[in-house]
C-alpha cells in the first residue's frame, strides 16, 4: 500500500531528465474507456490515441469496457500488465469516488495505477427547461416550496447527483432527486421539463442554449468564461460552488516510471499544438496537461471533496447494490 508514493518519488526523478523515445516499448498500446462509443469520454480517448499515435511512432487503440460506473474498465486496465501498453482513461467517477462509492471495488483506485497526465476538462452548466429564470430565482422557489422542485441525475453517486446535494447545501432548500440510468436519458427528460434543474457539460448544453430548448442558470466555473460572459458563475450567489468534469490517463501502478514520463511528454507536446487545442476546444474541451504529479494533485483534491459528500449522504459503500 506504500507503493504510489515510491512511484510519484520515481516520476519526479525521471522528470528530470528529457523523455527518450527508447523509454516506451514497441505497443500496440490501448487505452481502455469504462464507457460506450460515442460519449465525451469516447471522443476524447480516441483523439489523445491519435495525438499519442502521432507523436510516438506507436500504435494507439481505444477499448471499450463499459458497464459498473466505469469501474469495468478501471478493474480490467489495473489487472493489466505493468509495461505502459495498457492505459485507462478516468474520470471523478472510476478514480475519484468509486472507491467510497462502490462495495467491494475489485480494483484500488489510489495503489493500483499511477497518474500519466490530465487530459482535459469540461465547464458544468446547470440547465433548465422550467420556469427558473436565473439561479438566485430556482434558490426562491425551492425554498417558497420545499421539496416542489425536482433535480435530475444520470444515478445515485454520479457526480451530477453530488453536484445537486452541494446545491442543496449550500444554498439550504430541499429539492426533490429524480435519477435516471444513464446520461442520454437524463438529458432528454431535462429538454422536455420533466426535471426543473439537471446538470450538463457546457458542450452537450450549448446547441440546447442556441436553440432556445433550454436555459442556463449558471457556470459551475470560479469567474465567468471569456468565450461565454453571458454565463454567470454559480460561485455568484453561492459562493464555493466551483466545479468541473475531468479526465486524465493512467498506468497500471508498477509501470517504469520511464516510461511513464515518455508517454507524458509526448502527449504534452501533443496538447501544445495549436490544431489540436482548437478541435478539443471546438469538441467543448479545455485543454489539459501538466506533470503526472500534478495531474495526481487534482485527482487527490478531488477525490478527497467528493468522497466527503457520498459519506455525509450516507453512500459509502452503497454502490453495485
Amino acid at each position: 500500500m506504500h507503493r504510489r508514493p515510491l512511484l510519484l518519488s520515481a516520476l519526479a526523478a525521471a522528470a528530470a531528465r528529457p523523455a527518450r523515445a527508447d523509454d516506451l516499448p514497441r505497443g500496440p498500446f490501448r487505452i481502455v474507456s469504462g464507457f460506450a462509443p460515442g460519449g465525451s469520454i469516447d471522443t476524447l480517448a480516441r483523439f489523445l490515441a491519435r495525438l499519442a499515435q502521432d507523436r510516438t511512432g506507436r500504435t494507439f487503440v481505444v477499448e471499450n469496457r463499459p458497464g459498473a460506473g466505469g469501474t469495468l474498465g478501471a478493474s480490467a486496465a489495473a489487472r493489466a500488465a505493468p509495461t505502459g501498453e495498457t492505459l485507462l482513461i478516468g474520470d471523478v467517477g472510476t478514480i475519484g469516488t468509486a472507491k467510497v462509492f462502490f462495495r467491494d471495488l475489485p480494483y484500488d483506485s489510489e495503489a493500483d495505477f499511477v497518474p500519466v497526465i490530465l487530459a482535459a476538462t469540461q465547464p458544468i452548466v446547470m440547465v433548465t427547461a422550467t420556469t427558473p429564470t436565473s439561479l438566485p430565482d430556482l434558490i426562491a422557489r425551492a425554498r417558497a416550496n420545499p421539496g416542489r422542485l425536482t433535480h435530475g441525475a444520470a444515478g445515485v453517486g454520479n457526480l451530477t447527483h453530488l453536484l445537486g446535494e452541494e446545491l442543496r447545501r449550500r444554498a439550504g432548500i430541499e429539492m426533490t432527486d429524480i435519477h435516471y440510468r444513464s446520461g442520454g436519458e437524463g438529458i432528454t427528460a431535462a429538454l422536455k421539463g420533466e426535471v426543473d434543474l439537471s446538470f450538463f457539460s457546457l458542450a452537450t448544453a450549448l446547441p440546447h442554449l442556441r436553440s432556445g430548448a433550454a436555459r442556463a442558470l449558471a457556470v459551475l466555473e470560479p469567474g465567468r468564461l471569456p468565450d461565454y460572459p453571458d454565463l454567470p458563475p454559480a460561485a455568484e450567489t453561492l459562493p464555493g460552488y466551483v466545479a468541473a468534469f475531468w479526465y486524465g490517463l493512467h498506468a497500471p501502478a508498477a509501470t517504469p516510471p520511464a516510461t511513464v514520463q515518455a508517454l507524458n511528454a509526448a502527449l504534452n507536446a501533443g496538447l501544445r499544438d495549436a490544431e489540436a487545442t482548437r478541435n478539443l476546444t471546438a469538441a467543448g474541451f479545455r485543454v489539459g496537461g501538466g506533470t503526472p504529479q500534478d495531474y495526481g494533485a487534482v485527482v487527490a483534491r478531488e477525490r478527497e471533496t467528493w468522497g466527503a459528500v457520498i459519506r455525509r449522504l450516507g453512500l459509502e459503500g452503497t454502490g453495485g447494490r
